[in-house]
């Protein structure tokens, strides 16, 4: 081997260089990848354990979805879907206004009516009380009108006004072509001395007598002066009777007291027709009775009917259409009869009633001057 130059030398020293230059390269780029594997490495890790309760999470509410749908196959099924649709188990009692979602939609106020929607509807007539069936027209003491309602739980009368029939002053009711009813008179102290067999023959049945009177001042129970020998006349002529009392109780043990007072009558005579109560109104601004409320009036009215009806004998409440409307309260007076008042042509009342008075300027042979007549509907001698 030869001695080497400075130049080999030096080329030698070049190509050292050059390798040690590559070997510093590659140390750099195994350095470069190896911190690269180790970012890979931990970056891989993390998103290992963030994905893992995700899934976890996932899972669970899958679970739960299919919990509640389980749960809601037996329920609604609206509520059923919207539960699966949500993914939440819902709460006891949830309604639709429970879900969030409504709030997206605004409530919209509700419309008013326009103007002329409001001006239609004020014009819309009112039933007319004259012509809707409902109600009854009734004139007060000082000839006002009121139409009444009329109760349909009371009882009503089934009488047709074509089958009256009067004659001779004598009002007649027919049924199936035969007299369905009786005429009678009632009578008091100021019609006198009656001859009753006189009234028979002119076709009078039964008399109605008044057994006395309360004093519209003092309150003293009165008895009808003829009432003795009206009794008497009348048993003699072989006619049914009835009894009435002028009633001014305040209260309903003096309503009670002149019950007794018609019963002992009664029971003497043996009588089988009617007991009836008037309370007496309009006679004087002094009369006792004229502070009484309607309810009192119905209380006193209750009774001496089952005064009557207690002692074994038929009671009846006497008035005109007024009075038995707007006065007392009929629906408290259960099934009382009824001794209804009315001088017009034809009666003009809507409940079931058993008489009518159907006149006070009466005459007829037996009788000096006016009296009043009555048509009966029940035949009491066969009850």
């Amino acid at each position: 081997m030869g001695k080497r130059s400075s130049d080999d030398f030096e080329l030698d020293m070049d190509r050292k260089g050059e390798a040690g230059f590559g070997g510093m390269i590659l140390i750099a780029s195994l350095c470069v990848l190896g911190v690269c594997a180790l970012v890979f490495y931990l970056n891989r890790s993390s998103f290992m354990q963030t994905a893992k309760p995700k899934e976890s999470a996932a899972g669970e509410q899958a679970s739960e979805t299919v919990s509640i749908v389980e749960d809601t196959a037996n329920a609604d099924p609206v509520s059923a879907s919207q539960n699966s649709v949500s993914g939440e188990a819902a709460p006891e009692g949830l309604t639709a206004s429970d879900l969030d979602f409504w709030d997206m939609y605004p409530v919209e106020p509700e419309a008013e009516l326009t103007e002329e929607a409001e001006e239609e509807e004020e014009e819309l007539p009112e039933a007319d009380p004259s012509t809707d069936g409902k109600h009854t027209l009734v004139v007060d003491p000082a000839g006002e009108e009121e139409w009444v309602l009329i109760n349909p739980y009371l009882k009503k009368n089934t009488y047709d006004l074509t089958k009256f029939t009067a004659k001779n002053n004598l009002m007649h009711y027919y049924e199936n072509g035969r007299q369905a009813s009786f005429v009678g008179i009632d009578l008091n102290e100021y019609n006198g001395a009656v001859d009753y067999e006189a009234l028979k023959r002119n076709g009078i049945d039964f008399c109605m007598l008044r057994a006395g009177v309360r004093g519209y001042e003092s309150g003293t129970i009165l008895q009808d002066k003829m009432i003795e020998e009206n009794l008497e006349r009348a048993k003699e002529s072989d006619m049914n009777i009835g009894l009435y009392f002028s009633s001014q109780a305040i209260n309903e043990q003096e309503a009670m007291e002149e019950a007794a007072f018609c019963v002992d009558l009664a029971i003497r005579y043996e009588l089988t027709y009617p007991i009836a109560y008037i309370l007496e109104e309009n006679i004087g601004t002094n009369a006792r009775t004229m502070a009484l409320r309607r309810d009192e009036k119905t209380k006193n009215t209750a009774a001496f009917c089952n005064a009557v009806k207690n002692a074994g004998f038929v009671p009846m409440v006497y008035g005109n259409k007024y009075y038995l409307l707007k006065e007392i309260e009929l629906a408290r007076l259960g099934d009382f009869e009824i001794w209804y008042s009315d001088t017009s042509d034809l009666p003009d009342y809507p409940y079931q009633y058993s008489m009518w008075q159907y006149s006070q300027t009466a005459t007829i042979p037996g009788i000096l001057g006016l009296c009043d007549l009555n048509i009966l509907f029940v035949n009491y001698e066969e009850r």
